[in-house]
């Protein structure tokens, strides 16, 4: 592989990896708002990982020919999710955490990279799996330092999201009741008001969570004839707010309050860090070696 462009492979690679840590970081620390892209917080660890593997992967130079088409595609989906959200008018992408970039930036970098692939050409010597066993062995080391989290983040989330629903889904009243908003443009606001007043409950937000609740898109679907179980309204509204939340019990209703199952994954998350810097270290070591040989 060539200087030139092995430099942008490990410059690309290592933009993956820094992304996908900050994604990790906040979805670990601090929780994450869902979106259109990706609705759930399952969705979000799976493309966390996806992002790593593959940005480990272009560091390794190996199948460049299979490397090259699969990176295009891949940016391909990046830039069109980019383009639709700068269309959108988001103010953030959210490709890098908590740190605030302008979905335009993210259209130009997908697009930079896009032309680098294009443009390349892999060299004549192929590199395998076979060939050079070192960097498969590490690069698999990285996929099971930050794979192991990723599972243990999914199921975790899992357990936690049926221990909150169940008491809902348990209440008759909720149950029972079908939500109807006839208004053309409802807050959220909105929709807790009619819960409440077709359910007979007291519904109230936890103050440290107002601010978000109020900048929160309700369902569409309560707004329209048919309408929405009362359960699935109010675990719908929980879900679309950044981090995550649970509803509980108080004197004559409910009030949605911040949890974070996530924060138990937190040893698992810098302990798989940890390995997968060793195996990314292994990576970079042994491809620069093989290119100073060759």
């Amino acid at each position: 592989m060539s200087r030139i462009r092995a430099g942008y492979y490990f410059g690309i690679g290592c933009v993956l990896l820094a992304a996908a840590f900050l994604k990790g970081y906040q979805l670990t620390f601090h929780g994450i708002r869902l979106s259109g892209f990706l609705p759930s917080i399952p969705l979000h660890i799976v493309f966390i990982v996806i992002e790593c593997a593959f940005g480990a992967w272009l560091l390794t130079g190996l199948y460049q020919s299979l490397t090259r088409v699969a990176a295009i595609v891949f940016f391909a989906g990046l830039l069109e999710t980019a383009l639709w959200l700068a269309i959108q008018g988001e103010t953030s992408c959210g490709c890098l955490g908590n740190v605030e970039m302008n979905p335009w930036y993210a259209v130009c970098f997908d697009a930079f990279a896009i032309a680098c692939f294009m443009w390349s050409r892999p060299d004549p010597e192929v590199w395998t799996v076979f060939t050079h066993k070192h960097i498969f062995h590490a690069y698999v080391v990285f996929l099971v330092a930050i794979g192991l989290p990723g599972i243990l983040m999914v199921s975790g989330y899992r357990r936690e999201v049926k221990k909150q629903e169940y008491p809902l889904r348990l209440d008759d009243v909720l149950n029972n009741t079908i939500v109807k908003v006839h208004l053309g443009h409802p807050t959220s606001g909105d929709v807790l008001k009619a819960v409440a007043k077709q359910t007979g409950f007291v519904l109230t937000v936890d103050d440290s969570l107002r601010r978000d609740f109020d900048a929160v898109t309700p369902d569409p679907v309560v707004v329209n004839e048919n309408g929405r179980c009362a359960w699935a309204v109010l675990e719908s509204m929980a879900r679309r707010m950044p981090g995550s939340l649970r509803w509980v019990r108080i004197r004559g209703g409910w009030e949605l309050i911040a949890d974070e199952p996530l924060r138990r994954t937190q040893f698992a998350w810098v302990t798989g860090l940890g390995f997968g810097a060793i195996a990314l270290g292994w990576i970079a070591w042994d491809a620069r070696k093989h290119r100073a040989v060759a």
